[in-house]
């Protein structure tokens, strides 16, 4: 679970998310993690999100819509290596999760109203996003989380 740690910072260290609405609102979280985010008129967040790890490497990114999550959501760890992937619709989270198991293998399962339904085992070295030397790249490495 992400915490926040620190309110809006004056300045992002990674260089500032660019929002149609104007500047993004910044934060830390307790793990060292910038979190920016933007916002509409009303200050809700809405638009593009990026969390960067202390080290410049991204940890997530997504986005908001109206103050809910909306699309695909990453994550990556501080090595720039493959967490996971969901897909969010009007804040309910639906479609395919891909996680990467304890064991290193990747695992997806689908997710409908919010609650887990099938699941199953991906092929061997499947290609996902990973950030290398920054740039976002497809690759089997994956970082294992442990529970």
């Amino acid at each position: 679970m992400w915490w926040w740690v620190l309110g809006c910072t004056a300045r992002p260290t990674g260089g500032e998310l660019p929002c149609t609405g104007g500047k993004p609102w910044v934060g830390r979280m307790e793990s060292g993690v910038e979190l920016q985010v933007c916002r509409d008129p009303e200050g809700r967040w809405h638009g593009p999100q990026r969390a960067t790890w202390p080290n410049g490497v991204p940890a997530q990114s997504g986005t908001w819509a109206s103050g809910v999550r909306d699309g695909v959501w990453t994550s990556w760890d501080d090595r720039g290596a493959f967490v996971s992937r969901s897909q969010w619709v009007v804040g309910q989270e639906h479609g395919a999760r891909t996680v990467v198991g304890l064991d290193g293998v990747l695992v997806e399962f689908d997710v409908v109203e919010g609650r887990a339904a099938s699941f199953r085992t991906l092929a061997p070295a499947l290609r996902m996003p990973e950030w290398d030397a920054g740039r976002l790249v497809e690759s089997a490495r994956y970082a294992v989380v442990p529970p």
